[in-house]
């Protein structure tokens, strides 16, 4: 098979062997054409891509300050509110509510502080539950559920089942009424379930509750002691 292909270009005169060598580089030509052609479509692709890239890379960041900026006014007034309450309630301590930002994974982390006088300046800094007790972070939760519900427009009702226990009955006076202005100038109901029967004075409607256990059955039984028939 080789011998003949052999015999065959040797059979090809000098003028048929040119043209085929001509054909060829026509052909190679064309697909050089062809090349260079596409690879100018892909570089001004590249170079549409690159500047949409840059586009939406200054688009991203703009976001990000405004996000930012957003997040830190929103931080701010949660500071102000949570810190006007614990100093409305606690009335007799010099506490102020902190909220640090970190970015972690490309995601926002909140920790918050509560102060008691200036951390600068001989105060105390600390977690809510751990540094003050009980009585500070209830209080501090309560008004963060409070701004959350308002934030996301979620439901008109707050339920606190025996959350304030933690505060002390030297507070109940100002705490009831912390409630009851928070509930009139959110429009938010306030529910709670407690034993402290001096939060009565600061309730519009209170119910006395009790289980019975009647005929072999428990029963519950709710009896209104306070409020509009």
């Amino acid at each position: 098979m080789q011998s003949d292909t052999v015999h065959a270009v040797e059979g090809l005169t000098r003028s048929q062997r040119i043209q085929g060598l001509r054909n060829k580089a026509t052909k190679l030509s064309t697909l050089r054409d062809q090349l260079v052609t596409d690879l100018g479509v892909k570089e001004r692709e590249i170079a549409s891509l690159s500047a949409r890239q840059e586009v939406l890379t200054k688009v991203s960041e703009l976001f990000r300050v405004l996000m930012d900026h957003m997040i830190m006014g929103q931080v701010q007034l949660i500071e102000q509110v949570i810190t006007e309450g614990l100093r409305t309630i606690f009335y007799d301590q010099d506490l102020s509510f902190k909220a640090e930002l970190s970015s972690k994974y490309n995601k926002v982390s909140a920790e918050f502080f509560i102060c008691s006088g200036d951390p600068d300046n001989g105060g105390i800094k600390g977690s809510p539950l751990d540094s003050f007790g009980g009585g500070p972070s209830s209080i501090a939760s309560l008004i963060l559920r409070l701004l959350t519900l308002i934030r996301l427009n979620k439901g008109k009702i707050l339920l606190l089942d025996e959350t304030l226990n933690a505060v002390s009955d030297d507070y109940i006076e100002n705490t009831g009424q912390f409630l009851k202005s928070l509930s009139e100038t959110t429009g938010i109901q306030i529910m709670m379930v407690t034993h402290k029967l001096a939060y009565l004075d600061h309730s519009v409607s209170a119910y006395q509750c009790e289980t019975k256990h009647e005929a072999g059955r428990n029963h519950f039984v709710a009896k209104r002691i306070r409020g509009p028939k």
